[in-house]
């Protein structure tokens, strides 16, 4: 391997990887290695930070094409860092993001609303359904409760069954209900999502599964050979969040289905 000694630290080091490449530099590589540079930049940015993010803000103006290639090059390290950076930081996050909201909202709601009309007229079950979905996204993340659905997997357990896994009567409508209610700290995530229909949903309302259920008189064994609850939530879990625990059994241990 060619080598070459840094004429900053005088360590001998090898080009490729050591050294950064410059066209303008005989041989094609920087006479400083990567090491001294990265130094050099972090000293310089501790020393006038402000005009070290000027600078760069300026080459990203001036190059936007250059700007894609390099985060496309790095994509995987700077989403890591992102999420390594908003798991330390929750409240600059949110901050951030209500600063982002402020300054878009002439533009975005605008555009929001007429998509908003145009899915409605195309599919109007489709966009209700959608908006349900989103309703109960926002009460969990606004209880911090936990989300992690997409809306095709909500569809999926939506569309599971004319029936309501509660009263096991054929419904009308059904819809989706928070086994654990959001309320107490259920999240909206599959293995915590029940299809219910309405009178149901509306009569669970917020109550601790123990007090809906044995309201209901609800058995884990049915005569009729369908899923139970348990046997659903355990189900819809391990098919769309196989990496995660069971929910009830792991989050919501005071939970007790009996079996008779």
């Amino acid at each position: 391997m060619i080598s070459r000694i840094c004429t900053k630290c005088g360590v001998e080091k090898e080009l490729e990887g050591g050294f950064y490449k410059r066209k303008s530099q005989r041989g094609g590589f920087a006479t400083e290695c990567k090491d001294c540079r990265i130094n050099a930049a972090k000293a310089a940015y501790r020393k006038n930070p402000q005009a070290t993010k000027d600078r760069v803000r300026k080459w990203q103006a001036d190059n936007p094409e250059a700007k894609k290639r390099y985060y496309k090059s790095k994509s995987d390290a700077y989403k890591k860092r992102a999420r390594e950076w908003v798991a330390l930081n929750p409240e600059k996050r949110k901050a951030i993001a209500k600063q982002s909201a402020s300054r878009r909202r002439e533009d975005y709601l605008p555009r929001r609303k007429a998509l908003s009309r145009v899915r409605r007229i195309a599919d109007l079950e489709k966009a209700r359904e959608a908006g349900r979905m989103h309703a109960a996204r926002r009460r969990s993340r606004l209880r911090e409760s936990g989300i992690d659905i997409e809306f095709e997997q909500w569809r999926a357990i939506a569309d599971f069954s004319d029936t309501c896994l509660y009263c096991g009567k054929l419904a009308d409508k059904i819809v989706i209900d928070h086994f654990f209610p959001v309320s107490r700290g259920g999240p909206t995530e599959p293995g915590n999502l029940v299809p219910a229909c309405q009178p149901c949903n509306s009569r669970k309302s917020d109550k601790h599964p123990d007090d809906w259920l044995r309201s209901i008189g609800h058995c884990a064994i049915r005569s009729d050979g369908s899923l139970t609850i348990r046997e659903f939530l355990s189900a819809t879990r391990k098919a769309f969040c196989p990496e995660k625990p069971p929910l009830v059994e792991a989050m919501f241990p005071a939970v007790k289905i009996v079996e008779v």
